[in-house]
């Protein structure tokens, strides 16, 4: 069995544990070990380079340090705060050499070449380079799923550290659920902020945006939001009800990880890979759609 490096973070130990579960699952289904980074630290994720970028570049390295003591040479992230936070941090300690120095001196730590090769990769880039597999080992297919990808705005950015060119519409999800049989709809909000960091601070900020991005969807005719960012299914799926009544509207609509639908294809149950604990559920829908 393949064995590769895992950075879960700590979301997925609780608002995000069933992105966690579906993961894990795909994975296991395409014969490829995670092997989770070991007394790993928080990365901090917004609130540390909000305040402090020495504080998040710092923490990356550490971890980063953890990683290349365990042997491993790349770390699959699925979350996106923390994807963004690892990219960013490789991007700061490459190219500021003040910014390094502090760094290394705040996490006792050397960004040597073997740390400096450790490669960040999200989910959504590896099963696309897998995607062939997943195909081959697909045991229910979708019927007639009208899906829209919703990547939120950090994954293509900034594209100075992300380095793609398709910032604005990324194809990774894409691929995936057309890999998988689904319809895959356009729309204007695949990239599109929906206000995560202000839903506890300023939630009128987040409700107009999740509001925009719900509605949008509705207006293409998506039965489904897929994403693979835990705050962003957070923020659309359990906001969902207090955005309607704010708005004096109804959206109903489930939003799921591209990894639990993934999973459902690949034969797990419903329960294996998390699809009791959303907000909105899907569970009719999917049955509908031959998938639960």
């Amino acid at each position: 069995m393949i064995t590769r490096g895992y950075y879960s973070g700590c979301s997925a130990k609780g608002t995000a544990k069933e992105y966690d579960m579906s993961v894990k699952k795909v994975y296991e289904a395409l014969g490829i070990n995670l092997q989770e980074l070991k007394d790993y630290l928080c990365c901090g994720s917004s609130p540390a380079h909000s305040s402090s970028l020495l504080l998040a570049d710092a923490l990356a390295l550490k971890n980063l340090s953890l990683a290349k003591e365990q042997g491993l040479k790349e770390l699959i992230i699925p979350c996106m705060g923390c994807y963004s936070r690892f990219e960013s941090a490789h991007y700061d300690l490459q190219n500021d050499k003040e910014q390094r120095k502090k760094a290394e001196e705040a996490a006792d730590v050397k960004y040597d070449a073997a740390i400096k090769k450790i490669k960040i990769i999200h989910p959504l880039t590896h099963l696309n380079e897998n995607i062939n597999l997943i195909k081959e080992k697909l045991k229910k297919k979708p019927d007639g799923l009208k899906a829209v990808c919703y990547y939120g705005c950090v994954f293509t950015r900034p594209p100075d550290v992300t380095g793609v060119d398709n910032f604005e519409d990324p194809q990774e999800m894409d691929n995936l659920l057309k890999a998988m049989g689904a319809s895959v709809l356009e729309w204007n909000s695949k990239t599109k902020c929906c206000g995560a960091a202000y839903s506890i601070t300023n939630q009128d900020i987040s409700f107009e945006l999740c509001r925009k991005i719900l509605s949008n969807a509705r207006e293409v005719g998506a039965e489904i939001i897929v994403t693979a960012c835990p705050l962003c299914q957070g923020n659309l799926d359990m906001r969902q009800k207090q955005i309607e009544e704010k708005f004096n509207e109804k959206f109903n609509i489930p939003v799921v990880y591209i990894t639990q639908l993934i999973g459902l294809a690949l034969g797990f149950s419903y329960k294996e890979v998390g699809l009791a604990g959303e907000f909105v559920d899907a569970g009719e829908l999917l049955k509908s759609k031959g998938l639960a």
